[in-house]
């Protein structure tokens, strides 16, 4: 093995003795023995080669996929995205519905809240109204329901839901609460439903004494 302290204490000692060594002796010489060492690795390399060595274990495994394991899959993921998808959705449509319908009860009890406290010194309401397939409700101010009234609080509903069905006494559309007692004589129901699966509905149910509930 390569030693250079080994060579430089020979260097050191030629000189010593009056020998003055080649210039090129010691750089030819190293260059010689770093070659020998770096050509050994190779030609282990080709050897081994030329064996036909098994690969290791993990060399093997080290490779791509191929067509029919990709095909596989993706109709895999197709199988399990179309069971999925529609039990998502749904989910995701029902939670809709349920602020869709805590939101209509908040606005009734603010109708009637505002009319008990006289609030403008006017009654409040709320009308429901679906038209050409896009439905809302509106917070109403006075005696009657003007689409034009400047004070008019309206919320439309989500795409994905509309008011089916509007089921008032005296097939009103509007709901309006009495100043002195709060109670309306519009009592009645509001459907709320997923406009893609009508079977998920809530039920907006007004009762005379002026409380709404859902269900």
């Amino acid at each position: 093995m390569f030693n250079m302290r080994h060579l430089l204490s020979n260097t050191h000692q030629s000189l010593k003795r009056g020998f003055t060594p080649t210039p090129t002796l010691v750089p030819f010489r190293f260059c010689k023995i770093l070659l020998a060492k770096s050509i050994k690795p190779v030609q282990e390399l080709i050897l081994t080669r030329d064996k036909g060595e098994t690969k290791k274990p993990h060399q093997r495994w080290c490779r791509g996929f191929t067509l029919a394991e990709i095909v596989t899959v993706v109709a895999i993921l197709s199988i399990l995205m179309s069971v999925a998808l529609p039990s998502f959705s749904g989910f995701r449509n029902s939670k809709i519905l349920d602020a869709t319908s805590e939101e209509i009860l908040a606005v009734l009890s603010t109708a009637s809240a505002n009319t008990l406290s006289a609030k403008n010194g006017d009654p409040y309401g709320v009308h429901f109204e679906n038209l050409s397939g896009v439905s809302k409700f509106v917070l109403y101010r006075g005696v009657t329901y003007s689409s034009s009234d400047v004070n008019n609080v309206v919320y439309m509903l989500d795409s994905k839901l509309e008011i089916s069905n509007i089921s008032l006494v005296g097939g009103a559309v509007d709901v309006l609460f009495d100043p002195l007692t709060g109670k309306t004589t519009q009592s009645g129901t509001v459907i709320v439903r997923v406009k893609a699966t009508p079977t998920i509905l809530r039920t907006i149910t007004i009762n005379g004494t002026g409380i709404a509930s859902v269900n």
